[in-house]
């Protein structure tokens, strides 16, 4: 996860499995640079993630589902198990 994304990130990002960028809506720079960057990686991206800064941890195990904008807690192997997250009721 990242606030914003420049070309030298590139190096950093290698052995990531996705990249979770929080940036402004004007900060197109960001935008383009990580999705060159994650085009070039065959990562996916998720763009826009508002407050991911304040809610995701360091070393936090996420599944993020680029298509639909959302990043789920822990390691989620299938769209059942996404389905399950999303349509919880509490207690």
């Amino acid at each position: 996860m990242i606030p914003h994304c420049h070309e030298k990130y590139k190096h950093f990002l290698k052995g990531a499995a996705g990249i979770i960028l929080q940036n402004h809506p004007d900060d197109c720079h960001s935008e383009q640079m990580g999705r060159l960057i994650a085009h070039d990686l065959k990562i996916p991206i998720l763009l826009r993630a508002d407050a991911a800064c304040t809610i995701l941890k360091d070393d936090q195990m996420v599944t993020l589902d680029p298509n639909k904008g959302l990043v789920f807690e822990g390691i989620v192997e299938s769209e059942d198990e996404m389905l399950t997250q999303v349509c919880k009721i509490p207690h």
